[in-house]
Formats: structure tokens, sequence, C-alpha cells
């Protein structure tokens, strides 16, 4: 509330005070030089400041892997920017795990960026692909076969059909 009321002297301060509220924040009561008031009293017969106080709301990042396995969960305060989360010790040591899959993070379906803050109670998905690589297979300095191959595939032998389909001869 930001104004003034008039209040006669002697009524009842808290009872005429209104019921204030701020998107993101919880009120916090009302002050008097710094002092939280916490019964009733009644207007006294001087000026008398009275400051409201909102202590911003946390919300919950849960990162869920692909497993469906909560492997991160803590509370941050509205506007936290969402990749803080990425420098987390769990969710560091995750990504290290991953070895042969590129990893990234979203919510609904968006890839978390700089500009994303934290506004509600958020579940954040892991994304996983395997890493792509090339594969060849020399014979001495003769290339006989050469394919692109994901981590984690069965590797296949060259054979002749093989080396005629990659128009190796």
């Amino acid at each position: 509330l930001n104004g003034s009321l008039d209040v006669e002297y002697g009524t009842y301060v808290l009872s005429v005070l209104p019921l204030t509220t701020k998107e993101h924040y919880n009120f916090g009561g009302w002050f008097n030089n710094g002092t939280l008031i916490t019964s009733e009293f009644t207007m006294p017969n001087n000026d008398l400041i009275v400051n409201g106080n909102y202590l911003v709301n946390s919300y919950t990042v849960k990162v869920i892997n692909e497993n469906g396995e909560v492997i991160f969960n803590k509370f941050y305060p509205y506007k936290t920017k969402l990749n803080t989360i990425l420098t987390e010790n769990e969710v560091v040591e995750y990504i290290n795990s991953q070895i042969g899959y590129d990893v990234n993070f979203s919510v609904n379906g968006e890839i978390i960026n700089e500009n994303m803050i934290i506004d509600s109670n958020i579940n954040v998905t892991v994304n996983k692909t395997p890493k792509k690589y090339i594969l060849t297979f020399k014979n001495d300095e003769e290339i006989i076969s050469s394919t692109e191959v994901e981590f984690g595939s069965v590797i296949l032998y060259p054979t002749m059909e093989n080396k005629i389909e990659n128009g190796i001869e």
C-alpha cells in the first residue's frame, strides 16, 4: 500500500489496514519503526508510519532424467535465472557422467536459455542424444569402409557388399 489513511485517535489500527497482495510474494506483515506489529493496538494521538513487508516466494525446480527419476530438487527465489541449475554440482556430475551423449535441458519442450526465470514450480527434462562419429576401416592405407555411427550402436565389420555400396573398389 502506498499512501496514507486517516485514522481517528483510539481506533484499532490493524483492523483498518488493507490486506495487500503482490504476485510472486507473500505478505510478511506490518511494521512500525522496524518492528513487526504482532497484536492490535489503538491509534495514538500523533502521526504513525506503518510499513508493509513482502517476502519473495521460492519455487521448486526438479530435474528429471530420461528414466523419470529426479536427479536434482531445490528451491529458488522468484526471478532466479533458470540456467543457474546448470552449474549445480548434482547437475554438472550428471552431465559429466553421460559420456557419448549430447545433453540439454528443457521445460515444456523449450531448451533452457539465459532469459528464462523461475516464476513457478518447474520440472526440467533431460534430453539426451547419442553423439555421432565417423568410423573408418582401413587395410594398411586403403580405406575399406567409412560410415557415420551413433554412440552405443552395433558396429558391423565391412564386407564386400559394404565396400561396393560405399563406392570403394
